[in-house]
């Protein structure tokens, strides 16, 4: 009977264990790389090489289906490429199973070292809460695949999000895939060669004859907060991330000029107050709060 087959899901699936043997398969075409099935029809991939000047090796990858064959080939590859080097068995198994998982690395690695100083910071931890975390958080990083990524991806567009959330949680996995690589935490990519989806303009503007229901409709919101919030952004320009984090520092009364500290690009401007920004301002000063607009989250300010 031969041994040596092509791995497929469909041809993994078919095989049978035989009464009181395990049985042995070869992967035609990763070297060493083989599943085996107990008598009770486990399978399970692992990875069986002659190590130089010394003896076989058998280094256990993990179960199948719960492991795929594209991550049990892609951890073959990287043991076979640290053998070549020099390196002992044992160390590679314990590299493999000592890796961290999605989530892991997402709130010990790359949030504090990277993410949580990005003024995007919330918006990503929401996404990937949302989105990421529920499918590939526990999958260790080296086993996340091309696939499992697309699958995502595919599931947030059929959810009837738009192309732009697509778009953002296809660029935060490559992200934070780029900085594991970056670190020496793995090797590739998975989300490299998913494309991002095509994102329409916005052509709709508030028409002359519909400005002042607008306004009336601002006017007559009964939450404060939100109506000053719409008129100070209409009136300065301003990102939605600046204007809900207004601090009064920032505020020159006497030239009328709002200093940004940092911006999207990070570079501080000076924004001009006209006279209507600031008698929303002046009408607002005694909140007794830093913030322009205070609120009850751990920020300080309003945020949604």
């Amino acid at each position: 009977m031969n041994r040596t087959i092509n791995f497929t899901k469909e041809s993994l699936g078919k095989l049978t264990p035989e009464a009181g043997k395990r049985v042995v398969f070869h992967d035609a075409k990763t070297t060493g790389l083989q599943i085996r099935i107990t008598a009770n029809g486990t399978k399970t991939f692992s990875l069986y090489r002659r190590i130089k000047g010394g003896q076989p090796e058998r280094i256990t990858l993990g179960k199948f289906p719960d492991m795929t064959i594209e991550q049990a080939r892609r951890l073959a590859a990287k043991a076979n490429a640290e053998i070549e080097e020099g390196a002992n068995p044992a160390q590679v198994k314990r590299a493999i199973r000592e890796s961290p998982t999605l989530a892991d690395f997402f709130d010990n690695e790359y949030g504090p070292r990277h993410g949580a100083k990005l003024r995007t910071w919330r918006n990503y931890k929401c996404q990937f809460d949302r989105y990421i975390r529920p499918t590939l958080g526990k999958i260790r990083l080296p086993l996340v695949t091309r696939e499992q990524v697309a699958r995502i991806t595919s599931e947030v567009m059929m959810s009837g999000k738009s192309n732009s959330m697509v778009n953002k949680v296809r660029n935060l996995i490559s992200g934070i895939f780029r900085q594991a690589i970056e670190w020496g935490v793995v090797d590739s990519n998975p989300a490299s060669g998913i494309k991002t989806r095509k994102e329409k303009s916005r052509d709709r503007f508030l028409q002359r004859t519909e400005l002042p229901r607008f306004f009336a409709a601002v006017a007559s919101e009964a939450n404060p907060d939100i109506r000053d919030y719409i008129l100070l952004s209409l009136l300065t320009g301003g990102r939605k991330s600046n204007v809900v984090a207004m601090q009064w520092t920032e505020i020159d009364f006497d030239e009328c000029l709002w200093h940004i500290p940092r911006t999207k690009n990070d570079d501080p401007q000076r924004v001009p107050l006209s006279p209507e920004a600031m008698a929303i301002l002046n009408s607002r000063e005694d909140n007794q709060s830093p913030w322009v607009f205070p609120g009850k989250g751990e920020t300080g300010h309003l945020v949604e």
